[in-house]
Parts: structure tokens; sequence; C-alpha cells
């Protein structure tokens, strides 16, 4: 595959976000970490048999330290090299922009992209949606971010911030290759109302 020529002064991007990778163990150690800390204060509170205690506390501590543990191999730290003919992710390798095929982006979980603003989720119990991101390529490569737009367990406000600066220049070289001569979408100038673009042809 042709490489991406990358000149010697690049634009560069670091963020943090979610993988998305689903760990089994995570849910393993969630359900035993909750069982024991029942059982510990059970224990604690009615006194019925010492050895209850006597297991139940150091499991519970195992079990909270290993579900901090697989909690965070979800997080990756990403650094993005990016020049007018593609880019290099730290994560997933070199991409030219003439390769990019589809781009989807969960735009009604942005803000920014016509969203649900920030104060709305302040004023009822809702969470702070997570916004994902893929793009694809010819070859078959799919890179694929999960960020919070004001922040969360994995990436701060600033990170998103940073994502959405490199995302920005991304769909615009995409309109720049494939609809120079068209009017621009609804976000981002190539993304329709569900956020996705397909390279057509």
């Amino acid at each position: 595959m042709e490489q991406p020529h990358f000149v010697q002064h690049m634009n560069q991007f670091h963020f943090r976000f979610n993988n998305g990778k689903k760990s089994s163990t995570l849910i393993f150690w969630f359900f035993v970490a909750l069982l024991t800390v029942a059982c510990t204060l059970f224990a604690l509170f009615k006194p019925i048999s010492p050895w209850l205690l006597l297991i139940s506390f150091p499991v519970m501590i195992i079990a909270i330290y290993q579900l901090i543990r697989k909690n965070g191999a979800r997080q990756s730290t990403e650094t993005i090299s990016l020049n007018d003919e593609g880019f290099i992710s730290s994560h997933f390798g070199p991409i030219l922009f003439t390769e990019i095929c589809t781009i989807q982006v969960s735009a009604r979980d942005i803000s920014l992209l016509g969203g649900v603003a920030y104060e709305n989720y302040l004023r009822t119990e809702n969470n702070f949606p997570s916004a994902r991101f893929s793009i694809s390529t010819q070859n078959g490569k799919t890179l694929y971010w999960i960020l919070q737009e004001w922040g969360g367990l994995y990436n701060s406000k600033e990170d998103f911030s940073t994502f959405f600066r490199f995302l920005t220049i991304v769909t615009d070289q995409v309109y720049q290759l494939h609809h120079s001569n068209e009017p621009w979408s609804k976000y981002l100038k190539v993304l329709d109302e569900e956020g996705h673009w397909e390279k057509l042809g």
C-alpha cells in the first residue's frame, strides 16, 4: 500500500479517548465487587460469622482493584500527525485522505452539531452522551474513537476539542476532494443529517 508522504513540519493532535473495548472480565469483576461489598456490609452490621468478613473483605479489595485496572484499559492516548495528503495515527497507522470511503459521526450526541446543549443535561438526570466517530478506508481499515463532549471518565473537554479540530480538517479535505463544486451538507460540509458520509463510485 502506498504510504502517505509527510513533510517535516506537521500539525499534531494529542488526545485521550475510549477505545470501546468490550471486556467480559470487566463485567465479571463488577459483579464480584458488587457481591463482596454487600457481603462485607452484611458481615459488619450482622456479625453472625467472622469468617464471612475474613473472606469477603480481601476479595472485595481485589475485585475493586481489578475493576479499576480493567476499566482503565479502555482508555487510549492518540497522537495524530497530519498534512495535506493524509495523517498518521499512533493508534491506527497511516491514512491517505484519498483512501477514506466512509465517515460516521453520532451527530445528535454533539451540541456543536445541533445536539442537546450542556445546560439541558444539567437540568435533568440524564447522563452525558458518548459521541462515536468512525472512519473506514478502501482497504478495509476502520478507525474508531469514543469521546464525551464535556469530558468524562476517559477524556477531558480539552481532549474532545482537540479531536473535533482534527475531524473538521478531515471533513474539509474530503469536501475538497469529492464535493468542491457542491453546496455544503448539513454537518461539517460533508455529513448528512445522520452524521454519515460515503464515497460514491
